[in-house]
């Protein structure tokens, strides 16, 4: 039991300092991509924060709606600007994941065909089921998932839930913690 509990270390640490080898030559390009990933959390927390704090406002100016326009036109103007940015954000990315994407996958298989030239192709039979093609093909595709899933759910939930139990504190500390502890 030992045993495969080190192997499995020993080969999630490969597994990761591969997968950071490859996307090293373009680092800057998934910082950026993992940046405008930020974007869908501020889509879902704060524009509907923002939304909240117009509707409010209109209701404190119920009897004279005209009056309220100086009060929430600051508030429109920067929903209608961060609604730009977001939509910015949104191509900006799925451009970049474009360019990135093919790249990577490019670099990895030319990385795993130099692995496989540097060992015989009996010890690939011996070894692995499967033609050495079909496993490059589902290296790359799997690191390709790997990288996506992090990048477009994993990062942006986990500061989603951030700024959701930040917004929820300031409504209700109970609130906020009910939903900490949930995430």
């Amino acid at each position: 039991m030992e045993k495969d509990i080190k192997n499995t270390s020993v080969s999630t640490r490969a597994l990761f300092s591969f997968i950071w080898k490859s996307i090293r030559s373009q680092r800057w390009m998934f910082f950026f991509i993992a940046l405008l990933s930020l974007v869908w959390s501020i889509d879902s927390t704060v524009v509907p924060y923002l939304l909240r704090r117009v509707i409010d406002t209109l209701t404190l100016y119920d009897a004279d709606r005209a009056a309220a326009w100086p009060a929430i036109k600051w508030f429109l103007l920067f929903v209608v600007c961060l609604w730009t940015i977001v939509e910015v954000g949104f191509r900006s990315r799925g451009f970049l994941e474009a360019r990135v994407f093919p790249k990577l996958e490019a670099d990895v298989r030319m990385a795993m065909f130099d692995h496989v030239q540097h060992h015989s192709p009996k010890y690939f039979n011996e070894h692995f089921a499967g033609s050495l093609a079909n496993k490059i093909s589902d290296m790359t595709t799997q690191m390709t998932l790997i990288l996506q899933t992090m990048l477009k759910l994993f990062l942006p939930t986990l500061v989603t839930s951030a700024l959701t139990i930040l917004f929820f504190s300031q409504i209700n500390g109970l609130f906020a913690l009910i939903l900490g502890v949930g995430f």
